[in-house]
């Protein structure tokens, strides 16, 4: 991601400008007040939420903005429920606790406009949207989640290789009830909540 941020940059002319580093959200160790915006896609409803929001260090400054994107319920994001539910089964992994962090922990849009506001953030702005997801086949849908979805690699990652393919292929399974019987092509559509706001 990194390489691709830096070639882009480089080609609009931006590279002497523009600096990317890969750092750990929750200890980026920057001076105070040094954080003048954030784009975090797909990211904070993995964050505790009690450090990210009640963390200076983390947050902009006043008069910083923020976007970010998050999933919304459950039953409106399938192309990752779906993937998560066998896994889950597979391995007998119970539900998570309902306030710990996770894919969408931060889908209720009246808890997440709370969690703004009380620390501090004003004109926040809230909205679903539908987001398109397809992939060439459920081999490659299958490849993707391994690839991208660190969550669902973590809950595998201790079992004998044989075992994830076995699990990986019941998720192929899966998802052929989601591909076009013509062509193969994988498509979810799937509820995203954008959320911005200002500090």
């Amino acid at each position: 991601m990194l390489a691709i941020a830096r070639e882009r940059a480089k080609e609009n002319g931006l590279a002497n400008i523009i600096e990317f580093h890969e750092a750990d959200a929750e200890s980026l160790h920057l001076p105070p007040s040094s954080i003048d915006a954030i784009v975090c896609r797909f990211g904070l409803m993995f964050m505790p939420s009690s450090w990210y929001f009640e963390s200076n260090e983390s947050c902009p400054c006043p008069g910083g903005r923020i976007a970010a994107a998050v999933w919304s319920a459950p039953d409106k994001v399938p192309s990752f429920v779906v993937p998560l539910q066998i896994v889950m089964k597979e391995m007998a992994t119970p539900p998570p606790p309902p306030e710990s962090p996770g894919p969408f922990s931060l889908a209720d849009t009246k808890l997440l406009r709370q969690k703004f506001e009380q620390a501090g953030f004003h004109d926040i702005n809230i909205e679903a949207i539908l987001s398109d997801f397809k992939l060439p086949s459920p081999k490659e849908f299958v490849d993707f989640v391994r690839s991208t979805a660190g969550s669902l690699g973590a809950m595998m990652a201790g079992l004998p290789a044989a075992r994830q393919d076995e699990i990986c292929n019941k998720v192929a399974d899966a998802v052929r009830k989601h591909a076009d019987p013509r062509i193969g092509t994988v498509s979810f559509t799937n509820d995203v909540i954008l959320v911005s706001a200002k500090r």
